[in-house]
């Protein structure tokens, strides 16, 4: 028969066993694992495309889209559940809960697939080199927000083309008539991996889209300002209990407030770019 023995005034038993863990233990127990995981193969992917790939063709993105939603789907379901149970929201925050995972569990989804197939056909395909006249450089998006991306239309084996470049590209490729490209071709579609050109020209081009952003929306900040202003001078001087002292705020609640916000004001902007490139822009 086994003993206990007495350590430091610890009883340890020799014939204790841990129970074993249940199915919603063990779930439990890797979410943050995943998570993190999740995240870093998202930053993984996108630092490499933007290092790897100049200029790129999304053929495949209304299909992958698809994918992504059936690959997203169970984690949607129980990012839903697991958030709504917790938070013991009623039905309208479960509907709430899963809007929210679709959004960011779908295109984020959608984005890997995509970058980390054309990054794969990168890493085992060989490219062309090939010198190409360009037809049509242009920016994408709204005059006062900055470009997104940039549109570059050049003419190879006697077709044109357009690609995606990024936004800080149309100031280097602007007053640019031919280049010399390394040229591949993926599953999702046409890709450049190089533009001959010095790397003293894309930091000027850089630092040219900074200044433009900058100038852009100057008013955007502002109105953030003004709003974390408006809020110290309400908690300091207008409390909504007189008399008693302000309640702190946590870190965390203070942090989740200000991206609440500022994801608001993004929407917002997105929603008016897409009222004046719909229906004022097409007109003028």
């Amino acid at each position: 028969m086994a003993t206990s023995t007495r350590t430091n005034g610890v009883v340890f038993d020799p014939e204790f066993v841990l129970p074993p863990m249940n199915f919603k233990d063990r779930l439990r127990s890797i979410e943050l694992p995943f998570i993190i995981a999740y995240f870093t193969l998202w930053i993984l992917i996108y630092l490499s495309s933007r290092i790897v790939l100049e200029m790129a063709v999304d053929e495949k993105q209304s299909t992958m889209l698809i994918w992504a939603a059936i690959a997203s789907f169970p984690l949607v379901i129980y990012g839903t559940l697991r958030a709504g149970f917790a938070d013991k929201s009623k039905w309208h925050g479960f509907i709430g809960y899963y809007l929210m995972f679709s959004l960011f569990g779908i295109f984020m989804t959608q984005y890997m697939l995509i970058q980390g197939k054309l990054l794969y056909d990168v890493a085992v395909q060989n490219e062309v080199q090939r010198r190409v006249q360009i037809k049509e450089v242009k920016r994408v998006f709204s005059r006062r927000s900055g470009s997104n991306h940039t549109a570059v239309t050049f003419i190879l084996d006697g077709k044109p083309i357009t690609m995606k470049a990024r936004a800080y590209a149309y100031f280097y490729l602007q007053d640019k008539k031919m280049i010399d490209i390394n040229f591949g071709r993926s599953d999702m579609g046409d890709y450049v991996t190089n533009i001959a050109l010095s790397s003293g020209d894309k930091a000027h081009a850089r630092w040219l889209h900074l200044k433009d952003f900058v100038y852009r929306l100057k008013y955007i900040g502002l109105i953030i300002l003004a709003m974390i202003i408006g809020g110290l001078i309400k908690a300091r001087y207008f409390p909504a209990q007189p008399g008693k002292p302000p309640q702190k705020m946590g870190l965390w609640k203070m942090t989740a407030i200000i991206m609440a916000i500022l994801i608001t004001i993004v929407i917002l902007l997105y929603i008016g770019l897409w009222v004046y490139v719909t229906f004022i822009a097409n007109y003028r």
